[in-house]
């Protein structure tokens, strides 16, 4: 059974290496021998569930014109991914914009370019234990 680490809305399990730091404004997730860090930041929709043309818009306002949107559950949580390639930083980046009811979960992994083979899947796969916590 891997630690698992929980926030006021959701928790996760934390496969070692990995390790959990709150940053006060997001929850950043690391490896010592990694490159990248995932950040996870939350928020609380006050009226009503978060559908999934709301993560869908979101996500596509987040990424760059032209950047594949996917839908995609992790756990408890769904909604919708893009990644793609900063080319003025050279950083790939990875988000995710995943609701369950009322709760939003906003992450981002990101690497410098052509490294992101080395924790992309890493991620992706810590993500599916996400639980909500309501």
């Amino acid at each position: 059974m891997h630690p698992v680490f929980k926030d006021r809305v959701w928790e996760l399990a934390i496969e070692p290496p990995w390790r959990a730091t709150d940053c006060e404004y997001c929850i950043e997730i690391t490896q010592p021998e990694g490159v990248g860090a995932l950040h996870i930041m939350s928020a609380r929709k006050m009226k009503g569930m978060i559908t999934p043309a709301e993560t869908k818009e979101r996500m596509t306002a987040e990424c760059p014109n032209g950047t594949d949107i996917e839908k995609i559950r992790c756990g408890d949580f769904a909604g919708h991914t893009g990644e793609y390639v900063d080319w003025n930083t050279s950083a790939y980046w990875k988000k995710w914009l995943l609701a369950y009811q009322n709760d939003l979960l906003f992450a981002t992994y990101t690497c410098p370019r052509g490294e992101e083979e080395l924790g992309v899947y890493q991620v992706a796969k810590l993500l599916t234990t996400l639980r909500s916590k309501t």
